[in-house]
């Protein structure tokens, strides 16, 4: 008997989610996407992991039916028997830290590889190639609790009628990747 995971959640959702619900509305619930100069060079990025001092990569397909998340993870490493997911961002962190949304994609690998290898998971790296960073993130029950908020959060919003209104921060619009088809879908101003 075969699992339906077609409603499983992809942890770049989750990553959308926390950075713009607005914006995750309109490419997860619309299924509209649009390429910018972010999302290319994102995948540049990515195809180019020498450049970024990765030594090994798995790129795992991984399901979780615990957390009902579905997605591959940039990176695992194995370290003396620890899986240790990394997730590899194109841009740069925030003042020196890494930036929540993106933390909170790295933590859904984490519980990923838990359900799936039934090991426990404390650990992940955030690198962001735009700064050369890498930050080592502990994996707290604090994220797990989180996590489980912005999963139902999620759940709730995908069924709502209206989209949800535009943040009020014009340097994440401004980069966004679908700024324009934002910008055009009706909404009440005021």
């Amino acid at each position: 008997m075969s699992i339906d995971t077609s409603r499983y959640v992809n942890p770049f959702s989750v990553n959308t989610f926390s950075y713009c619900p607005r914006r995750w509305y309109i490419q997860d619930v619309f299924k509209f996407f649009s390429h910018n100069e972010h999302t290319l060079i994102g995948r540049h990025v990515h195809e180019r992991r020498e450049e970024i001092n990765i030594q090994k990569r798995s790129e795992v397909y991984l399901v979780s039916h615990k957390w009902h998340l579905k997605g591959k993870c940039d990176y695992i490493e194995t370290e003396d028997k620890n899986f240790i997911p990394v997730e590899v961002k194109k841009s740069r962190d925030k003042f020196g830290v890494p930036i929540h949304n993106d933390i909170m994609q790295l933590v859904c690998y984490a519980l990923m590889i838990e359900d799936v290898y039934n090991v426990p998971v404390t650990t992940g790296f955030l690198i962001y190639a735009g700064s050369r960073k890498k930050y080592e993130i502990s994996i707290k029950l604090y994220h797990k609790s989180q996590l489980n908020r912005l999963l139902r959060k999620m759940d709730l919003m995908k069924n709502l009628p209206e989209i949800p209104k535009r943040l009020n921060n014009k340097n994440r619009c401004w980069n966004c990747s679908i700024h324009e088809r934002c910008l055009s879908t009706r909404e009440d101003h005021q």
